[in-house]
């Protein structure tokens, strides 16, 4: 694990996030899911219980699961976990996300948009910036997403979505897994 690693952002939620929210509204959710990264967000999980079949949270800072990556999931649900790592931590989690899918099985992926407050930065680090608060992360364009998980998906529906009152735009990837042959 890299210092970087430790520095990515540790929010308190006291509600459900708005794209679990829409994930929720819009019956994305179903069958065995994984949420992948799930920090803090108790309340996310909670919501998503009420509407899947089951729910295993895996988050190595937090709730570190490793089992849970063994098993083969209808839907995982990955909220801001890619915009606080760098590169090569970020590539691992795509991986493990796109190992862990069922190959009917559909993950949404939800990073930051626009909006990060450039006041808040003090370095740039790699693709991103170390803030104010210590955190890293990168901003993100519907493009960059695409391009981060184009090699481990077959198909990326990108969805946009504005959070409440917070002025970040995010953005949410729905992808269809890629189907593996022998030999790749």
């Amino acid at each position: 694990m890299t210092k970087l690693q430790n520095i990515c952002a540790k929010v308190m939620r006291t509600k459900i996030s708005t794209p679990t929210r829409m994930l929720i509204k819009r019956k994305l959710i179903k069958g065995d899911v994984l949420h992948h990264g799930s920090g803090t967000a108790t309340y996310d999980t909670g919501a998503m219980i009420e509407v899947a079949d089951s729910v295993t949270e895996h988050d190595p800072n937090y709730n570190n699961n490793p089992e849970a990556l063994n098993k083969k999931y209808d839907t995982i649900v990955s909220n801001y976990v890619l915009n606080c790592l760098v590169p090569k931590e970020r590539k691992q989690v795509i991986t493990e996300i796109s190992n862990a899918l069922k190959p009917s099985g559909k993950a949404f992926i939800t990073v930051r948009g626009k909006g990060l407050n450039r006041n808040r930065v003090i370095s740039n680090i790699e693709d991103g910036v170390k803030t104010s608060i210590g955190t890293f992360q990168k901003t993100y364009t519907p493009q960059a997403l695409i391009d981060d998980l184009k090699h481990d998906f077959s198909s990326i529906k990108v969805i946009k979505g504005k959070g409440i009152g917070v002025g970040i735009m995010f953005i949410t990837a729905e992808v269809l897994n890629r189907i593996k042959t022998c030999g790749h």
